[in-house]
């Protein structure tokens, strides 16, 4: 029996970085995401991992040979992006992180418009496309741009703040740790 192909585990792409998760790895992978998208806007964030620019390039490169417009919004949390993914009407998201993992790892998380993580039927269309080689590279007069994103992490420290209520948390009269 054939065992079914995966790359998407619990949180997304997993691997480590420049055996499974090269920049030909990342580019590949990104075009898929992109036929996905159709074209569409991504918006793409990732954390302090040192690898993260080059897969953030070779992701960029990837969605942007399938049309899609990408939204680069800088190192930052990824609930931030997730968040800004919904309040930015993106049709999408990638977020570079691997989380919890140690420093060699990283990993590609694929947020759908509404900031949560795309479905695993979705996982799968992806998939299909990166091992089946299904992608719609564009004509070259239709390649997506990149675009910079700045300011996501103040807009959503903004939004958070919004939503604490000072006044209650002060009449608690909690204490600092010392």
């Amino acid at each position: 029996m054939k065992k079914p192909r995966r790359l998407f585990g619990t949180n997304g792409i997993r691997g480590v970085v420049n055996k499974e998760l090269t920049p030909e790895f990342a580019i590949k992978i990104a075009e898929a995401i992109g036929t996905f998208f159709e074209q569409g806007r991504i918006l793409l964030g990732y954390d302090s991992r040192i690898s993260n620019i080059m897969l953030a390039n070779a992701i960029t490169s990837g969605l942007i040979s399938t049309g899609c417009d990408i939204y680069d919004a800088g190192m930052a949390p990824t609930p931030c992006i997730q968040y800004a993914v919904k309040n930015h009407q993106m049709d999408g998201g990638v977020m570079i992180t691997a989380s919890h993992n140690p420093p060699e790892y990283n990993g590609i998380k694929v947020m759908a418009k509404d900031g949560v993580e795309i479905s695993r039927q979705q996982e799968v269309k992806i998939e299909n496309m990166f091992f089946e080689n299904k992608v719609n590279h564009v004509d070259w007069c239709r390649v997506g741009q990149r675009h910079v994103l700045p300011g996501v992490l103040d807009e959503y420290k903004k939004t958070i703040k919004q939503h604490v209520d000072v006044i209650t948390i002060k009449k608690k009269h909690y204490h600092g740790l010392v």
